[in-house]
């Protein structure tokens, strides 16, 4: 193969992005530190994924408009040092195929050089034995080898082999890489990276080959505080705008924090910086432009949980009030959020909780009509296997909690979740902030109005007489209990008064009452 087209390119780029994710944990294996940057293979695979679709959706013959799209959906999609890192290399190809329909050997090594300046640029603090020096090393191979009038599947092939000679050296070059029996994971991930390329152009199956006896020590256990972890979160995001200057956002980052990559164009920067105050960095960026893709990881937090064992799913539940805390700690459940009527957690808080779990299949309960579009959102910010329940309120979830088994099969579990959900009759008491009339009801500012299924069926100025008659439209003899989760503002007698009613109603149920908590909701009502 003396040249390649935009078709030869884009099988490069998508069988690359198959390796890696074929591959990834093994690279994720490799952290020297357990924090959320560590996860080189994910990171590497996540912002390859995206170039990958992007040009399996935009297939051209034209080699400069192709390389173009991959070099900008792997910059959107970049994930920590070594995401950006290799979505500037792929910048670098298409700064080297600008305005190029095809290229042949000596084009494509003056495109990965490009790809190094770019991807050396982009690090505020440059470290030999880390995934740059592995990139310099397989620029110099493709230096040397277009001497020797190579093709570009010998190109390649000659290229990996320098790289897989710079990897195995990486853990003399960086103490800690030997001390925790490690190469590079980054360097790793582009040998992977060319391996894949390679293969989509051969057509072919691939295989690792590294040297493992050269880095083969025994890895010590390290202590938290051998990290020497300066900065507690990991903080990403882009800004777009006009006349960025990137050196300039680089001088004015480097202030607040370390591990800063920044690249980009003057439209579009990438940044990546560990820092104490993310707040600031989002600031700084918003004096250049908009900024998009924000990620805020708490290193601190993750490496603490990562030493946890992991389980095979894992539940993150908001919770409205310390009642329902407590009630879903003893259920089991990993991670609760604050949050509820009128304090609606963000996007980042879901995330963060879904991180902390100890597994890779989590499930949410959202416990409020609107944090479940939050919750949504935050499952695409995350790596892990994430399903939504939509439940409404936080009774459902201590309702379906009877099926709450963390060695279940997630599938089944969900499913039985679900079909729980449907036969719960919940009834949601809480005052009315304005007057309205709904359908016959005239309703009155601060009346108590019950809710179920979303439309109001009781009103009036007593608590215990709307929450009766609330009830008294539901039950039918088929049901066999009632449980009552009472508000922060309700007073244990006036709890006690509504249970002996219901008690004395409706002797065929069993009355159960718990502590919720919760704000503005005097009642929760469960009839099953």
């Amino acid at each position: 193969m003396e040249k390649i087209n935009g078709i030869d390119y884009a099988k490069m780029i998508i069988a690359a992005a198959a390796n890696l994710e074929r591959n990834k944990e093994k690279l994720n294996q490799l952290n020297v530190f357990p924090v959320p940057d560590g996860d080189t293979g994910t990171n590497m695979a996540a912002t390859l994924k995206v170039a990958a679709e992007k040009i399996s959706q935009a297939m051209d013959v034209h080699l400069g408009k192709v390389a173009d799209i991959a070099a900008q959906g792997a910059l959107f999609g970049a994930r920590g040092n070594s995401g950006v890192i290799l979505s500037q290399v792929l910048r670098g190809f298409a700064r080297g195929f600008k305005n190029k329909r095809e290229a042949g050997v000596s084009e494509l090594s003056k495109a990965f050089q490009y790809g190094v300046v770019y991807a050396y640029r982009a690090v505020a603090q440059p470290v030999e034995g880390t995934i740059l020096t592995v990139l310099r090393e397989i620029g110099k191979g493709f230096k040397k080898s277009i001497r020797n009038k190579v093709n570009i599947i010998e190109l390649i092939d000659e290229a990996i082999r320098y790289g897989e000679v710079a990897l195995a050296k990486t853990p003399e070059l960086l103490p800690a890489l030997k001390k925790a029996g490690v190469v590079d994971s980054g360097g790793m991930g582009l040998v992977l990276f060319l391996q894949g390329c390679l293969a989509g152009l051969k057509d072919e199956s691939i295989t690792l080959n590294l040297p493992e006896a050269d880095f083969s020590i025994k890895k010590e256990e390290q202590e938290l505080d051998e990290v020497g972890m300066d900065y507690i979160y990991c903080t990403e995001f882009i800004i777009k705008g006009e006349k960025l200057f990137l050196e300039k956002i680089r001088q004015e980052l480097m202030e607040i924090g370390g591990s800063l990559i920044v690249a980009g164009d003057e439209n579009v920067v990438k940044v990546h910086i560990h820092t104490n105050h993310p707040g600031e960095a989002l600031e700084l960026g918003l004096r250049w432009g908009l900024i998009y893709n924000i990620k805020i990881d708490n290193m601190l937090e993750q490496s603490q949980e990562k030493q946890k064992p992991a389980k095979k799913l894992g539940m993150v539940a908001v919770s409205p009030g310390k009642g329902f805390s407590e009630i879903f700690q003893k259920l089991g459940i990993d991670e609760i959020v604050d949050g509820g009527q009128t304090a609606n957690p963000p996007v980042s808080a879901i995330v963060e909780a879904i991180n902390r779990v100890p597994a890779t299949k989590v499930i949410v309960f959202p416990n409020n009509k609107n944090i479940i579009l939050a919750a949504e959102q935050a499952k695409n910010l995350t790596n892990k296997s994430v399903t939504i329940v939509n439940t409404k309120n936080p009774a459902q979830t201590v309702a379906v909690s009877l099926y709450f088994d963390e060695n279940a099969e997630p599938e089944e579990l969900i499913t039985k979740i679900n079909e729980h959900l449907k036969n719960l009759k919940v009834i949601e008491v809480t005052r009315a902030v304005r007057e309205v009339r709904f359908g016959e009801l005239e309703i009155k500012s601060d009346d108590y109005i019950a809710i179920f299924n979303g439309d109001i069926i009781a009103a009036g100025k007593d608590v215990l007489l709307t929450s009766m008659e609330a009830v008294a439209k539901v039950i039918n003899e088929d049901n066999s209990l009632i449980s009552v989760f009472t508000g922060e503002e309700v007073l244990e007698d006036v709890a006690e008064k509504f249970v002996s009613l219901l008690e004395e109603k409706y002797a065929f149920c069993d009355v159960e009452k718990f502590y919720g908590g919760q704000k503005n909701y005097p009642f929760y009502i469960v009839v099953e």
